[in-house]
């Protein structure tokens, strides 16, 4: 008997303790916030600010988009509204990381040749804010980058800050 009330007891402090893992909503805490569908649209807010400043950087055939540091969870409305914008700009969409372009021949000697590259290091992602350093990048001498602060409003996701500028 006194085995089984062990037993019971080492039950019940493990499940207390697996609970403990669970946030009040229940998902299991990653270190990164979740994100949801719709913040596909804050991401794309800042592609469209990237892709219209320094126009002089934009061209070739290929678009490529890197992830890698993104927070962003379901990318396939992001991909849907980038593949639409590859198809209006006569783009071909490459979802790689600036090694994966490097390693498959696009990229040679920090030089991407026929494309731009546009990469996002998230630092938060919620359902009503993204903050994320994003590049655009076609070389080593041509290159701009900003820390944007992407607010999620009524009419939609709106940039609210742009800082740490920079070019090369």
């Amino acid at each position: 008997m006194k085995r089984q009330g062990k037993t019971a007891g080492l039950l019940v402090c493990c499940l207390l303790c697996i609970s403990t893992l669970f946030s009040c909503n229940g998902e299991v805490s990653s270190g990164k916030e979740t994100s949801n569908a719709d913040a596909a649209y804050a991401y794309y807010a800042v592609f469209e600010k990237l892709y219209s400043d320094d126009a002089g950087l934009n061209g070739g055939q290929y678009l490529a988009v890197d992830f890698e540091e993104s927070m962003l969870e379901n990318k396939n409305i992001f991909i849907a509204l980038m593949q639409r914008f590859c198809a209006e700009h006569n783009y071909i969409l490459l979802l790689d990381t600036f090694d994966g372009l490097e390693e498959k021949g696009y990229i040679k000697d920090l030089y991407f040749e026929d494309g731009l590259y546009i990469s996002f290091d998230d630092t938060t992602l919620t359902s009503e804010k993204l903050v994320t350093a994003a590049k655009k990048w076609r070389s080593a001498l041509g290159a701009i980058g900003f820390t944007f602060t992407v607010k999620k409003r009524l009419d939609g996701w709106q940039i609210t800050d742009e800082a740490d500028a920079w070019i090369s």
